[in-house]
């Protein structure tokens, strides 16, 4: 007897380059250990979510993420996302507060520096990534879909 081995869905990237979006999801990824040669490391990695204008085949608006240590330090990679994509650092207020609520971030508008990574299978498949977050282009909204529902509600 033969069993058919379903071929894994090839999902659509965008395009590289620019492209509008807006920030549609902040999800929790969990812990991830890491390390760099001085003994594992864990941190708590989260991923933004985006929807870009650009849509698939079906006519389904495509999206690209960019994973992140939960950590606002200065040196992190969500703080200088955050600052390039506010065109300002975090304020005063933020950093006495202590904490940071990422989930201010969803529904806000964007501009995103798309590159294309190839995959590691073999393939010629190519992974979406986020190379630079910045301000929105001026007069340009991207509307999020309605019909996503965030992880944490599913």
């Amino acid at each position: 007897m033969e069993i058919e081995i379903p071929k894994p869905k090839v999902w659509p990237v965008p395009d590289t380059g620019d492209a509008n979006a807006v920030c549609i999801d902040v999800i929790e990824l969990g812990d991830e250990t890491v390390d760099y040669g001085k003994g594992p490391v864990t941190r708590k990695k989260m991923r933004l979510l985006f929807q870009v204008e650009q849509c698939d085949e079906e006519g389904k608006p495509m999206r690209v993420g960019k994973k992140y240590t939960q950590s606002v330090h200065e040196k992190s990679k969500l703080r200088i996302d955050l600052k390039s994509w506010r065109g300002a650092d975090l304020t005063a207020e933020e950093l006495a507060a202590g904490t940071f609520n990422i989930d201010k971030v969803i529904g806000a508008q964007a501009r995103l520096l798309i590159v294309h990574v190839p995959k590691n299978d073999g393939t010629k498949d190519v992974w979406a990534n986020i190379s630079v977050v910045m301000p929105p282009t001026d007069g340009v909204k991207v509307e999020a879909d309605p019909d996503y529902e965030r992880q944490v509600n599913r």
